[in-house]
């Protein structure tokens, strides 16, 4: 008699262990309980009990049964290629101790597994006491500070009220950035010196006269010449936004929106009444704007940010006036459910 085992099942639960006779010419169990082919190659079933494994490199597939107890993961591959194909949505707040040459590659191929939605986070080896996790396109550790940014390609970033710290070399690998923004909520930020040394960021943009006199302080003791900081403008519809140069060219980006909007028509205005040609959505500008029902994007936007109109409920319509190509960030129009 043969049984066939589904151990995707939610409510199938191997609790102690995996166990298969030596004679199996297709599996094979490991010491602790775990069934695996016979090479020991993949990983199919780890038991409930265990809670925590270490993945050779020599295991190129691992399978996480639905209902897992597993808090630790060690995983031994040493370059990207040795790196197992896992099904890591199935982990929940569970630390993940990687080799430091792998990190990089791993958290930027992993990133929403090491969410705090997940609970998961990411370890080097060499540092058992700094743990990071992923959110809006940045890698924070456990001390809240900002170590890497995913998002590669934008010239304009906004930090967000996690982040209490900027590191040093932060900007080494995004020398697209030419512009940082504070978070919305007004939070400070201290930047480590040394940190603007190497990158093209050339403005700190504040919405506040408190981030503002902080940020000019931190940039005079620094010492720094090259990056400048100043507030947001507020056009006459309440919109704040920034005008940033690029090939030789003004660039208006709205950073934060009215969260009491109903409608978006491209219609922007600064405080003397002279229209303002909108290039750019940018991060999280709509952001939880509930109320928002219709938006109309003129000609001449053609980038929407990062979760730009996340959380906007009652958006039912969107027209892109642009008849040629828009750029449309991550999770731009995610948690939109009347949007159709």
């Amino acid at each position: 008699t043969v049984f066939y085992i589904d151990n995707t099942m939610e409510n199938f639960i191997v609790n102690d262990a995996y166990v298969v006779d030596k004679d199996n010419i297709k599996y094979a169990s490991t010491d602790d309980g775990m069934l695996t082919n016979k090479d020991v190659t993949e990983i199919f079933g780890i038991p409930y009990k265990v809670k925590e494994i270490k993945i050779p490199k020599t295991v190129k597939k691992v399978n996480l049964d639905v209902s897992n107890n597993i808090s630790v993961i060690h995983i031994e591959a040493g370059t990207p290629e040795e790196l197992p194909a896992v099904n890591y949505e199935k982990l929940k707040n569970c630390k993940i101790t990687v080799k430091d040459s792998v990190f990089d590659y791993f958290v930027e191929n992993n990133k929403n597994v090491i969410t705090s939605a997940t609970g998961n986070k990411v370890m080097k080896e060499s540092d058992n006491n700094e743990s990071f996790t992923y959110k809006n396109g940045f890698v924070i550790d456990n001390n809240n500070r900002l170590c890497k940014i995913l998002s590669k390609d934008n010239k304009i970033i906004s930090l967000i009220s996690d982040i209490e710290v900027v590191k040093k070399g932060v900007f080494d690998d995004v020398k697209s950035v030419t512009a940082v923004i504070m978070p919305k909520d007004n939070s400070l930020i201290k930047f480590e010196k040394g940190c603007f040394e190497t990158g093209s960021v050339s403005k700190i943009i504040c919405y506040t006269e408190e981030q503002l006199a902080d940020v000019k302080k931190q940039l005079e003791e620094m010492d720094i010449d090259s990056v400048k900081a100043e507030l947001a403008q507020t056009s006459a519809e309440g919109y704040c936004y920034i005008a940033t140069e690029s090939e030789n060219q003004k660039r208006y980006t709205i950073i934060n929106a009215p969260l009491n909007v109903t409608e978006y028509d491209g219609t922007v205005t600064d405080k003397a009444g002279n229209p303002i040609e909108i290039n750019e959505i940018g991060d999280n500008a709509f952001y939880g704007c509930e109320r928002l029902k219709y938006i109309e994007l003129p000609e001449c936007t053609d980038t929407i940010g990062y979760q730009a109109f996340f959380g906007c409920k009652e958006l039912e319509g969107v027209f892109i006036g642009t008849t040629d190509t828009i750029t449309i960030g991550d999770k731009s129009f995610d948690d939109c459910p009347s949007l159709r």
